[in-house]
């Protein structure tokens, strides 16, 4: 599970790179990419007080960084500080959907151990197989929220809820899975 865990951070490092210099290039301007970040929340929460709030944050954190959206500097700066209430404007979505992922992942968990019975009644067995399944999306739902949260990626809101989804199936098939005697 460890090395799992590793995997997974290590999977993260290589990628958020890429995650931002596609997004950010492929935008075709500071203008852009925020103009599709706050569609993007727009879309998902119409009037929202929560979505003002959450954009007002992310304003001002890339402001406290060095990277206001309209201030003085050149064009990558202001393409970076775009980028940035981007990823900030999704790390607030990750945040907010945290524990809404615990529970989904504990109730995972205990739904695989409730299950476990039955390999001691003998009505079933163990599956490695099943387990490294569930291992692989444990780490792709670890990844997908690391990399929503943490880079300015052109996706809609509404993809952030696959990670919990894969984290909850991949906890079930973990735990539901492990060898009989741990």
């Amino acid at each position: 599970m460890i090395r799992m865990a590793g995997g997974t951070f290590l999977a993260l490092a290589l990628l958020l790179p890429a995650a931002w210099g596609g997004a950010l290039l492929g935008a075709g301007g500071p203008a852009r990419v925020l103009a599709g970040t706050l569609s993007r929340m727009e879309s998902a929460m119409e009037g929202s007080r929560e979505r003002e709030r959450i954009v007002g944050e992310a304003v001002e954190r890339s402001a406290r960084l060095g990277f206001p959206i309209g201030g003085p500097g050149g064009e990558g700066k202001r393409l970076l500080g775009a980028g940035l209430v981007g990823a900030l404007m999704g790390g607030s979505v990750v945040v907010a959907l945290l524990p809404f992922t615990i529970c989904f992942i504990l109730v995972g968990v205990s739904a695989g151990l409730a299950s476990r019975e039955r390999l001691r009644d003998g009505s079933g067995y163990a599956s490695p197989w099943a387990a490294g399944l569930g291992r692989i999306l444990l780490g792709s739902g670890g990844l997908w929220l690391g990399l929503f949260g943490l880079s300015p990626l052109p996706v809609p809101l509404g993809w952030v809820y696959l990670a919990p989804g894969a984290l909850f199936l991949g906890a079930l098939l973990y735990a539901a899975h492990l060898p009989p005697r741990i």
